[in-house]
């Protein structure tokens, strides 16, 4: 009988594209969170991530799933969830990492790496700058299941014969196989579909060009006669003109930059735990201090405009969604771009400040004055500024966050929290911006985000949350009462009454952030007061729960009337407030925390 294999989760971080890539960057390694904009169905056809990989992937999957579980068992102990944060995602004990002998697949994509003719391992060494990296292709033989041949006989008549032995020292005849092998399967999947069935180098560097800086060399272990001089190559269409070129010697020094790009708005250090997040490395450096410059650039200058264009592709790999946009593009609004950068020191007397006696011959003031910074990128937060001429309750510039990124290394670090509260705090304290076309002054009325992640909508309300926690009192929030243990049902009903649209509409041009974000916040604020006055008081969270469902009834109106049945909307609509409270208890747990 054949196998129907069950997907145990559809995470793009598991598929086997992402498997077979690693980014290395100031010492540091990490794998892409996405690679379907890049390469068809997530995997390179004829190949498999390298062992190690996939077996470190499907424990550290299950170790993930087993924390969840915990996790959600606690949130159901304490009443306040009603499942899971995420989906059942199957017997996890049944993942192997060859798919012709296991019922369940880790990622849809790891169908075919009984068909691999060899590992593949994709070494990207990124610039300090990230303005070039150079790619390093290795791959392995396949150790897959040719020694199980004489085991495969028929599945009860399903299989017609036995796959042919194969000389697994001739390359030549392990492919011929796999060729075979891919033929039947894309065949079965889409007759009409024709394509080179094991992806070349060629292939391999222009998908990747696609979320990468230019391309300054490239190796490969591969005796593919098909692969040709990348550099030579001339069909990477018009996008990707000079993309691909060679130079001798690796990254070097002068990747770094000698300055940050922008204006400096901010510096700081802490100490930092810098890890290796491959999952199949552990950290392998320890605390150490570092220095951080946050600068805002304007994407109208040529210099920022053609440095941001030379790295922001890598943003294909940590956006689900992301395009590239010519920020020097003044069509409607324009551009501005925050960064965070690495400062490093480069001494360039080390060495040169003793006589030839071997005494000091500089003192410290002279050694700083000789001492030089040298830069490297962390993260950067695009801003696009548009006129709204009918926003209420007047027109203004609006500014909107559209693409954010902080690269893997530095994540966790607190670095997109700095960057999110840098651009409240252009809103609040440059209350005006400059059209540098018209010379006029146009007043900042809101902060917005284009179709924020998941992760981003978390980050975005700590910051807003602290932003109003500090600010509340003196922007005169709407009162509805007070609360405390002794409170009886009227003044519970009161004080648990959401804000009107007039009252959010008023606050939101206070704090600078839309009123849904008021009203969220407007939810955290009760929440606090409930947790602090009458905590396991069953009517006050019964009055909290009907005004947080109330709301996301009104959110959610498509989707809960497009369901069949009053019990299908309940069970949405419990579903909805469960993830919504796991998230508000997150918040108020982390707001005394100094790093989000």
């Amino acid at each position: 009988m054949a196998h129907t294999y069950v997907v145990l989760t559809d995470e793009p971080q598991w598929s086997s594209a992402s498997l077979c890539i690693t980014l290395n960057h100031l010492g540091q390694s990490f794998r892409p969170d996405y690679t379907h904009q890049l390469i068809e169905g997530e995997y390179f056809r004829g190949h498999r991530p390298c062992e190690s990989v996939l077996q470190a992937a499907i424990s550290k999957f299950n170790s993930i799933k087993s924390d969840d579980k915990d996790n959600n068992n606690n949130d159901a102990s304490r009443g306040s969830d009603n499942g899971s944060d995420g989906k059942d995602n199957g017997n996890l004990g049944e993942v192997t990492t060859n798919s012709s002998l296991s019922k369940s697949l880790l990622h849809k994509s790891h169908e075919y790496h009984d068909l691999a003719t060899s590992e593949l391992d994709i070494q990207v060494s990124l610039s300090p700058s990230c303005q070039n990296c150079s790619v390093n292709i290795i791959r392995h033989h396949s150790t897959n299941d040719d020694d199980d041949d004489d085991d495969d006989d028929d599945d009860e008549g399903q299989r017609t014969a036995k796959r042919p032995k194969v000389d697994k020292n001739n390359s030549e005849s392990q492919q011929q196989l796999s060729l075979s092998l891919l033929s039947d399967k894309t065949a079965s999947a889409d007759p009409n579909t024709t394509f080179s069935l094991i992806v070349n180098d060629a292939e391999i560097l222009l998908a990747l060009s696609k979320a990468l800086p230019l391309i300054i060399s490239q190796n490969s272990n591969s005796n593919n006669n098909n692969n040709e001089n990348i550099s030579s190559n001339n069909d990477l269409g018009s996008s990707n003109e000079g993309l691909l070129t060679t130079r001798n010697g690796e990254i070097s020094e002068e990747d770094f930059l000698s300055e940050p790009i922008g204006e400096i708005l901010d510096e700081y250090s802490f100490l930092t735990t810098t890890t290796t997040t491959t999952i199949d490395n552990p950290p392998t450096i320890p605390n150490s201090a570092h220095n951080f410059v946050l600068t805002i650039a304007d994407g109208r200058s040529q210099r920022v405009s053609e440095y941001h264009s030379s790295i922001e592709r890598l943003a294909l790999f940590y956006i689900e969604n992301a395009d590239t946009v010519n920020v020097a593009n003044t069509n409607g609004g324009y551009w501005k771009i925050l960064y965070i950068w690495k400062k490093d020191d480069n001494d360039d007397n080390d060495g040169n400040d003793k006589d030839s006696n071997n005494n000091n011959i500089m003192n410290d003031d002279d050694k700083n004055k000789n001492k030089k910074n040298k830069y490297s990128l962390v993260g950067y937060f695009t801003l696009f500024h548009f006129i709204a001429l009918f926003h209420k309750p007047e027109p203004g510039l609006i500014i909107r966050i559209c693409q954010a990124l902080v690269l893997p290394p530095f994540q966790g670090q607190g670095h997109g929290k700095r960057l999110l509260e840098a651009v409240n705090n252009l809103a609040h304290q440059h209350q005006e911006e400059k059209d540098d076309d018209n010379a006029i002054h146009h007043k900042i009325v809101q902060i917005n985000v284009e179709d924020p992640a998941p992760a981003f909508v978390a980050l975005r309300n700590k910051v807003d949350w602290k932003l109003i926690f500090e600010h509340y009192e003196k922007w005169n929030w709407p009162s509805k009462g007070t609360i405390s243990s002794s409170s009886n049902d009227a003044e519970l009903s009161l004080f648990f009454t959401a804000l009107t649209e007039r009252e959010a509409s008023k606050m939101s041009t206070k704090a600078k952030i839309t009123p849904k974000q008021i009203h969220i916040m407007n939810d955290l604020l009760k929440l606090q007061a409930l947790r602090s006055f009458c905590d396991n008081n069953d009517k006050a969270e019964r009055c909290f729960r009907l005004m947080i469902k109330r709301r996301l009834n009104r959110e959610y109106c498509n989707e809960l009337t497009g369901l069949p049945t009053k019990e299908d909307q309940k069970l949405m609509l419990g579903k909805l407030f469960d993830e919504e409270l796991k998230q508000y208890e997150r918040i108020l747990r982390s707001s005394t925390s100094t790093r989000i």
